[in-house]
């Protein structure tokens, strides 16, 4: 009130100039001593209020719109044409977005669950942690993805995959891997490198014979090394051998 009587005889042009002549009255009337005589308010502050003031946020406020959704089956919410990924576990659980000018937040709870650049043109923004670990796992089956995967297995894996990748385009290696991690997960790492090892030596690099090595139990029977079968020779009175050939 006092600062408006102040300003009562002044005429300003402009929105600037009453900034700069307000500040200049806040000043005196904050240096002058108070009614009491004892202090100004300039003193008080910095002597009572300034240590009880906390520090102003690094980011300054946005203002924000909110939606609540339910996350559907491909557990991607859209907003404005633009699909935005959340973790695959909230899949069927209502989720709170919250909207600025710069990201997309998804809130569960009160924990914030994803959050994402904003983007307004058509399309898709996916995080591979949200992803299902089947759909992982094709996002990740790459070149260096094929290759890594492999390594972790073993060598006869690497081998055929190495061998795949330099014989024939990615399109078909990549289909290949595939086909491996299917066999994998039926037959387990190691049963996958026995008949890895056992189709490199017979020249026999395709899925149908993979699955067909492992359907039937022939990697476990033994490799050749040289043309020679290493499997146990079966002795039986019925069994001719291959002396009696010659």
């Amino acid at each position: 009130m006092e600062l408006k009587w102040r300003l009562r005889h002044n005429t300003v042009f402009s929105l600037d100039e009453a900034n700069a002549v307000s500040s200049e009255r806040l000043e005196q009337i904050n240096n002058r001593s108070m009614s009491d005589g004892r202090e100004s308010r300039r003193a008080r502050f910095e002597a009572v209020e300034r240590q009880c003031l906390k520090p102003l946020p690094a980011q300054p406020f946005e203002s924000a719109d909110w939606r609540r959704l339910k996350v559907p089956a491909d557990y991607h919410l859209v907003h404005e044409g633009h699909a935005y990924s959340v973790p695959h576990a909230l899949i069927g659980q209502v989720v709170d977005m919250r909207i600025t000018a710069r990201v997309i937040e998804v809130f569960h709870g009160s924990l914030r669950r994803a959050s994402h650049l904003r983007c307004d043109e058509p399309g898709n923004t996916t995080v591979k942690a949200h992803m299902l670990p089947a759909y992982r796992a094709y996002a990740e089956l790459d070149a260096e993805g094929i290759r890594r995967w492999a390594s972790e297995l073993g060598g006869a894996v690497e081998a055929l995959l190495h061998e795949a990748l330099a014989q024939n385009p990615f399109r078909k290696a990549r289909r290949l891997a595939e086909g491996l991690q299917r066999l994998e997960r039926c037959y387990g790492a190691g049963r996958l490198e026995q008949a890895c090892a056992y189709a490199h030596q017979l020249g026999m690099v395709n899925y149908t014979s993979l699955e067909s090595i492992l359907r039937s139990g022939l990697g476990r029977r033994g490799t050749r090394e040289g043309g020679a079968s290493q499997a146990t020779p079966i002795e039986h009175a019925n069994v001719r051998g291959p002396a009696y050939y010659h």
